[in-house]
């Protein structure tokens, strides 16, 4: 094999082993915007771990998650609630009671997830609850960004 095919082989073989790491064991994502504050500040970049069929997710985890009306848009968010939790909807939502409160059972294979910055965030109290197979990945490290 003369060394242009090698390269090129090489090259082919490296490429295939990085989209299978990124795809089904790791990823890194870029934090845009205020919702996730002071947790993640815009800018910082996320290493998470890939969700699979055996992750264990759990209330308090970081989560990537694909947005419910746009999913080549990406979410990161806190898991507030699992199957069987019940949520308080936000103030003025449509169906709230007298109070101002509206109470959600989170379904089975579901999850309620919220923002850190509660005034900044678009989250399950304006989208209601994140089927597990938007739940794309699980943060396991930040890193400071571009400030």
């Amino acid at each position: 094999m003369n060394r242009t095919a090698w390269v090129a082989w090489t090259c082919f073989r490296v490429g295939c082993i990085y989209h299978a790491f990124t795809e089904h064991v790791y990823c890194l994502v870029l934090g845009l915007g205020p919702s996730m504050e002071p947790a993640l500040s815009s800018g910082d970049v996320m290493l998470a771990t890939r969700v699979h069929s055996r992750t264990k997710l759990k209330v308090g985890d970081v989560v990537c998650a694909k947005d419910l009306h746009d999913s080549s848009r990406i979410m990161i968010k806190r898991i507030a609630g699992t199957s069987g939790d019940i949520m308080e909807k936000r103030k003025g939502d449509p169906g709230m009671d007298e109070v101002g409160r509206d109470s959600v059972v989170v379904p089975p294979g579901h999850v309620w997830l919220l923002g850190d910055n509660e005034s900044m965030s678009r989250d399950s109290r304006d989208l209601g609850c994140f089927p597990l197979g938007m739940v794309m990945a699980v943060s396991c490290a930040t890193f400071c960004g571009i400030p």
